[in-house]
């Protein structure tokens, strides 16, 4: 490699060792956001099929401009699926790690802030609906909570739940998808329920 190659690749490697937040980043690819959604979706949707259920086919990004949705797929029953993605962590964890560098300030996460974050989350998406593109979705709305909270762990969130709250208008599904955690050997993710 000439010199002015290996330059160029290590101010490369520089600018994007930067832009990592430092926090809850397991799933953040932060050079691509667009690859980041696939990749999240395509995850949860071979932790679906590790279950036994039935996930998604044909997996695509609508791309910047394009969305929402962010990405679209295809169901059981051969019908467009509209995907939102989104995340859950805790703002001011990023911005204190950014500040003093140190990345084991984990956010505290009570039942009261996890259920108004995801309630928060759900109500948002939810409000969305009428700027998708590219409807019909005869499939439904289905939305993608992402979560790499060091002290959001799978029973963690279980003694939260349920959610006190009504189906949402629009969505027809909402996951929780976490990072991989290596006592279970997968992601772990959990499909919320709703009241009526």
């Amino acid at each position: 490699m000439r010199d002015t190659e290996l330059d160029e690749a290590i101010d490369l490697m520089r600018n994007e060792r930067e832009k990592v937040r430092g926090y809850a980043n397991y799933f953040t690819f932060e050079s691509d956001r667009d690859l980041e959604e696939f990749a999240i979706v395509d995850t949860l949707n071979e932790a679906i099929k590790a279950e036994g259920e039935q996930g998604f086919t044909e997996i695509r990004i609508r791309g910047r401009g394009e969305d929402p949705p962010d990405c679209e797929a295809m169901d059981s029953n051969l019908h467009r699926v509209a995907i939102e993605i989104t995340e859950l962590v805790d703002g001011n964890a990023i911005r204190a790690t950014a500040q003093t560098g140190l990345s084991y300030s984990w956010a505290e996460w009570t039942e009261e802030k996890f259920t108004d974050g995801v309630s928060n989350l759900i109500n948002r998406k939810n409000d969305r609906f009428p700027s998708l593109l590219g409807t019909p979705y005869e499939g439904g709305y289905e939305l993608v909570i992402f979560t790499d909270e060091p002290m959001l762990d799978i029973a963690t969130i279980n003694r939260y739940l349920p959610l006190d709250m009504d189906k949402p208008e629009y969505i027809d599904n909402v996951y929780i998808l976490l990072s991989y955690d290596p006592s279970l050997q997968k992601h772990p993710y959990i499909k919320l329920e709703f009241n009526g």
